[in-house]
């Protein structure tokens, strides 16, 4: 296919001459010429022109008018334009070269010269071509993988309102189921305990024992149903942090005799170190009790005739201070798999340790969410048969927004 170059000069002797000096490329090229700037506006199908030649002083609109008006097309704006002047002032040159002028010859100039401008310019228009034809094939790409994204993005928003829905739903059931089923629990609890209490006064051992048979299941169904009511609350946002200002080291002191009873069970001694002055916390109280008492008495259940430690101490990080709680163990231990769901909901280490210990596998999951809700987190280490630590990490004060995420922090301090 022949390329298109269009010559716009005033002076007729000028193209006449230009003529004559292409004729030998009649086959490659073909000629358009015109005598003005609005002359040559006008040539047919202007957008499919692969080269101009434009001279710079004509009269009316010269050809600086001719650039402007050129380039602020959208259809021709990527030709190649050469511009020819006799005028020797760099300053036309410039003012050419800034209104998209891609080359500049100087009149008079040589057949050869406006042959190989000619031939550079065909090359460039090549070359924009091909950027162009690029630049479209990488838009229609990028838009089609735009709007599949838009699609996916849709498909998921609406998947995650569908399981959003679910997730309400769900918690809303156990919430309810929970609060159903602790009414007749404590009724059969309350009444057992009353009827115990008389037949203990009748001196009837057998009865005495199913009784307490009774109590026993029904506490134990009552602390399940306990923990689902708990969970369901963290999950559907319900539960509400009531935070004030309290003293550690008192407040871990008061928890002790408790904590001890507990550690009797297993003929566990319980320690606790508390490293630098702790400070006040400010904190919800009754959650941060939960946390600490969940923990104990987890690595009491898992520990026997051995040591668990609580040790507390006061941490600054990223200028922030921390509360730093680490309840240590000489009990069972976990391996890297158990590890890895230790804080999953009805997780348990596995099921010979599930039947030999008992428990809901809600304990360890609440008290990740309570830690979280609190602005910290908690984590685990532990090798199996050489006891476990927990560390827990709440902030000393209320957080401000950009430290909500505390995770990465601990780990990395």
């Amino acid at each position: 296919m022949k390329k298109k170059i269009l010559f716009v000069d005033d002076e007729s002797d000028f193209l006449s001459g230009v003529r004559r000096s292409l004729k030998k490329y009649n086959n490659e090229w073909e000629l358009f010429f015109a005598n003005s700037v609005d002359e040559a506006l006008e040539v047919d199908e202007i957008d499919s022109l692969d080269v101009v030649i434009s001279d710079l002083g004509m009269p009316g609109k010269d050809g600086f008018k001719f650039l402007e008006m050129f380039r602020s097309n959208e259809d021709t704006k990527n030709i190649p334009v050469l511009v020819m002047s006799g005028i020797k002032q760099n300053k036309a040159k410039n003012r050419a070269y800034e209104l998209g002028a891609t080359e500049f010859l100087k009149k008079p100039f040589s057949s050869e010269d406006l042959i190989q401008a000619i031939k550079n310019s065909i090359k460039l228009k090549s070359h924009l071509d091909q950027n162009e034809k690029n630049r479209q094939l990488f838009e229609k790409k990028f838009n089609e993988r735009n709007n599949k994204l838009e699609r996916d993005i849709i498909k998921f928003q609406k998947k995650k309102e569908v399981s959003e829905e679910a997730l309400r739903l769900e918690n809303e059931f156990l919430a309810n189921m929970s609060h159903e089923l602790r009414t007749p629990l404590n009724s059969i609890i309350g009444f057992s305990q009353l009827v115990e209490e008389v037949v203990e006064e009748n001196d009837i051992d057998q009865i005495t024992h199913d009784l307490k048979t009774i109590q026993l299941a029904g506490k134990h169904m009552l602390t399940l149903v306990n923990d689902i009511l708990e969970v369901a609350k963290i999950e559907s946002r319900k539960m509400d942090l009531i935070k004030k200002e309290i003293q550690l080291a008192p407040f871990i002191l008061e928890m002790t005799p408790l904590v001890q009873t507990i550690m009797k069970e297993n003929g566990n001694e319980f320690k606790q170190v508390f490293l630098n002055n702790l400070g006040n916390i400010e904190t919800d109280d009754v959650r941060l009790r939960q946390i600490l008492f969940n923990l104990l008495s987890n690595a009491a259940k898992f520990t026997k005739d051995g040591t668990v430690t609580l040790q507390a101490s006061r941490e600054n990080y990223c200028d922030r201070d921390w509360i730093k709680f680490e309840i240590k163990d000489t009990g069972i231990g976990l391996s890297d798999k158990q590890i890895k769901h230790i804080f999953d909901k009805f997780s348990q280490a596995d099921p010979a340790t599930s039947k030999k210990f008992g428990g809901t596998g809600l304990g360890l999951s609440i008290t990740k969410k309570l830690c979280q809700l609190m602005s910290g987190d908690v984590f685990v280490e532990s090798e199996v048969g050489r006891g476990a630590i927990f560390t827990v990490m709440l902030p000393a004060t209320e957080l401000e927004i950009k430290y909500k995420n505390p995770s990465l922090l601990v780990r990395e301090n």
